[in-house]
């Protein structure tokens, strides 16, 4: 089990998560160290055009992704598609 503080208590500057991970293009590929295994996933270069604070770059400048962080877009892009196809439904329906 992997967990994370989330109190409020440890927040600040607290707003809602931004749209924009749709334009994100999930990929499939394999490391060059374990060709052995299909993975999905994304290019943080990619990543960091629309969300930079999502990659960080090790001392060899090897880029990585925070993937914990991208799961509450992805769940913001989520509520938004909703909250779409809700008022769609409205425009049908009534």
């Amino acid at each position: 089990i992997y967990n994370t503080a989330s109190d409020k208590k440890l927040k600040s500057k607290i707003k809602q998560a931004p749209s924009g991970l749709i334009n994100l293009k999930p990929k499939q590929f394999v490391y060059k160290s374990d060709p052995s295994r299909t993975r999905y996933g994304f290019i943080a270069q990619e990543v960091q055009e629309h969300f930079p604070d999502l990659v960080s770059k090790s001392v060899d400048g090897t880029l990585s992704l925070n993937y914990n962080d991208i799961i509450a877009l992805l769940l913001q892009e989520l509520i938004n598609t909703n909250k779409k196809l809700e008022a769609l439904e409205k425009k049908i329906f009534v």
